[in-house]
This record gives C-alpha cells, sequence and structure tokens, in this order.
C-alpha cells in the first residue's frame, strides 16, 4: 500500500477535465473528438470513473459497426487527435447506479482494439439534483448497472471525485490503476 498512498499523495488535486494521455491515446474533455460539455463539467455534476473498454461495453447496448462504422476514430486516435471521455448518465437506485443513457461506445471499441487491458476515463453523470458534492465515498464505488436491466454491473477500480483520486478496496495492487495513476501525474 505505501508506494501507492505515495503516488496519490504525490498527485495531489486532479482536475478530471485536464488532457492527458492515457495507454498513448490523448483525452480532452473541452475539445476531443466526441466531446460532451458534461465531461467537462464532470467534477461539478458527478465523477470520473476509470474503467476497461469491456466494463464500459458491457453496461450499453450492443453497437452493429457494420452499420455505424467506426474507422473515422480509429484513424483519429492512431494519428494522435483527442477525443473526449465516453460518458455514462445514471440514476441512483437501491442496487446502484443504473445507466440510463451513454455517448461513446465507438470510442470504446477503438480503445479495445489498441488496448483492453488499459484503463481509460469515463465521465459518471447523475440525472437529477445530485451534485458530486452530494456524494459519498460508498457513492462513488457503487455498482454501475447496465442500461437494460439485470442484476450484473461493474465498479470501476479507479475515481477521480473532488479532484482526489480513490483506488476501490480491493484494487490496490492492479497494475492497471497504478499505471493510470502515474499517466495522472502530471
Amino acid at each position: 500500500m505505501g508506494r501507492l498512498d505515495e503516488l496519490i499523495t504525490r498527485l495531489g488535486q486532479v482536475d478530471p477535465a485536464a488532457v492527458r494521455r492515457h495507454a498513448g491515446v490523448l483525452f480532452d474533455a473541452r475539445r476531443g473528438m466526441g466531446e460532451q460539455p458534461d465531461a467537462a463539467n464532470i467534477d461539478y455534476r458527478g465523477f470520473q470513473a476509470y474503467m476497461y473498454p469491456s466494463q464500459f461495453l458491457g453496461l450499453n447496448a450492443p453497437r452493429d459497426l457494420d452499420l455505424l462504422p467506426i474507422d473515422h476514430i480509429r484513424d483519429a486516435v492512431k494519428s494522435g487527435q483527442a477525443v473526449g471521455p465516453p460518458m455514462l448518465y445514471v440514476d441512483k437506485s437501491p442496487k446502484g447506479w443504473q445507466v440510463r443513457g451513454h455517448e461513446g461506445r465507438g470510442r470504446m471499441h477503438v480503445l479495445k482494439e489498441l488496448d483492453p487491458a488499459a484503463l481509460y476515463p469515463v465521465g459518471i453523470h447523475p440525472y437529477g439534483e445530485i451534485r458530486a458534492r452530494d456524494l459519498t465515498p460508498e457513492d462513488i464505488f457503487n455498482r454501475l448497472l447496465p442500461d437494460r436491466g439485470g442484476e450484473l454491473g461493474t465498479r470501476p477500480p479507479l475515481v477521480i471525485w473532488q479532484q482526489r483520486p480513490y483506488v476501490r478496496p480491493g484494487d490496490e495492487s492492479n497494475w492497471a490503476v497504478h499505471t493510470a495513476l502515474r499517466e495522472l501525474s502530471p
């Protein structure tokens, strides 16, 4: 735990809307391809979760890539163009955060092709009057439930909430978490 604590302390405050690179991909919440205004304001509205592409894609209905090709996204990412962080729009329920909307399946498909074992930023935006200041540590690691219903969901291993990184208990030795935290370093 010592190394992780040192890394988090060294990071200090983290701006989830800052331009940064994860697993070689440039993310820009304000001007990246596919950006959503809510992504740049996530520190006020919700939190930023770091998840594997398979986690994000498992929460959202499948996309027929033959009908909606992603070659333009793949080309942009490979050329170094910034992309906006994907987003999940959620409602708080007794069983966790119920996904009600999403943006970024195409980007996550490309990221899964590039490095499926890396963690990437995803904005978690609660609907209604909930703001980041209203959340608790339990809320940020609550289960994210798929948009099409069901009991199975996922929990992100790393979260940026109120400009501070949090590692989900049990994921302290996860190399992908350590890598993502190092990538957050200025």
